[in-house]
Formats: structure tokens, C-alpha cells, sequence
């Protein structure tokens, strides 16, 4: 089993560098600065005016961003996922 090791390594080395990549392509394209990156994220949204601005922040904590609407079945849809675990 030597091998799965190795290939996990190799698989999580890969991943590492296609984040970095991607990250970096992004950024270039925002000319390196991460707030112009979120200004223009908030622009697009419509929902923020800016980053850090405090309409930003209370419609995240009026549950704006996510609707009206309150699921009660989210927890039972992530719940059941232990089922598929080995048992000790």
C-alpha cells in the first residue's frame, strides 16, 4: 500500500498548485489588489454596495443574501452522511 500514499501526496501536491495557479490568474487579472477583486465581486451581486461596508454585513446577518426562506432540511440531508463510515 505503499503506493496510495504516494499517489495521495502527488494528488494533493497537484491540487496545491492548480489553487495557486488559479489564484494567481485571478489576481493578475484584478491587477494584484484583493479589495478590487471583492468591489467588483460586490457589484455584480447586487445585493452589497461595497466590501466592508456595513449594509454588507447586515444583510449577511438578516439572512439577505440567502432569501426568505429557512430550510429545516438541510441538517437532515448532511446528517446521514456518517452512515457511509467504516464502525470502529
Amino acid at each position: 500500500m505503499k503506493g496510495t500514499g504516494f499517489i495521495q501526496i502527488l494528488k494533493t501536491v497537484l491540487l496545491l498548485a492548480a489553487f495557486v495557479l488559479l489564484a494567481a490568474l485571478v489576481l493578475k487579472r484584478f491587477s494584484w489588489n484583493p479589495f478590487t477583486l471583492f468591489d467588483a465581486a460586490a457589484d455584480a451581486s447586487g445585493t452589497a454596495t461595497a466590501s466592508g461596508s456595513p449594509a454588507a454585513s447586515t444583510a449577511l446577518l438578516r439572512g439577505g443574501l440567502r432569501g426568505r426562506r429557512h430550510h429545516p432540511g438541510g441538517g437532515r440531508r448532511t446528517h446521514p452522511g456518517h452512515r457511509g463510515l467504516p464502525r470502529p
